[in-house]
């Protein structure tokens, strides 16, 4: 081998080591930014989580809060809308109230109390019937009637009776 070929070896080996150098230079520099980059993601992952977790606990508490307004809807879908009663109606109601819970008063009891004709009587105890402020029921084969909870609630709302 010539002095010739054996300098034009070490300008090729040599190259190739400046060359080498070079790209691991690049690398070492790529693998610092990507350390970086994973450094600044996984602060992010942590930051996503707790964010996570917050949302999660508003949507649990929204949700919660939800499903009792839900439940009240319905609660008021159940009962119709009342609007103000008649004072007839007002007079039966009172007079349901004072007798106790539980206790039904025949027709003739709340037509002498309230001093109303049978028709009236009949038309007032149907009307609070379909509001669901009072329960029917039949003694002695008599009708009667008593309050219940949504018509003492009314009278209570209304500060009827106290």
């Amino acid at each position: 081998m010539s002095l010739l070929d054996l300098f034009n070896q070490w300008i090729v080996e040599r190259g190739s080591a400046a060359v080498q150098e070079k790209h691991i230079a690049l690398f070492k520099d790529r693998l610092a930014l990507a350390d970086k980059k994973i450094t600044e993601l996984e602060s992010e992952i942590v930051s996503l989580k707790s964010n996570l977790l917050d949302s999660q606990t508003t949507f649990n508490q929204l949700s919660k809060e939800n499903n009792e307004l839900k439940s009240n809807v319905q609660d008021d879908k159940k009962l119709p809308h009342i609007s103000p009663l008649d004072e007839s109606q007002v007079s039966i109601l009172r007079i349901l109230a004072a007798t106790g819970s539980g206790i039904y008063l025949p027709l003739h009891t709340i037509m002498s109390d309230c001093s109303l004709s049978e028709q009236v009587a009949i038309y007032h105890l149907q009307e609070l019937e379909n509001l669901k402020l009072i329960e029917p029921d039949y003694r002695n084969n008599m009708p009667c009637w008593a309050l219940n909870h949504n018509g003492r609630g009314y009278l209570i709302k209304h500060k009827i009776v106290s």
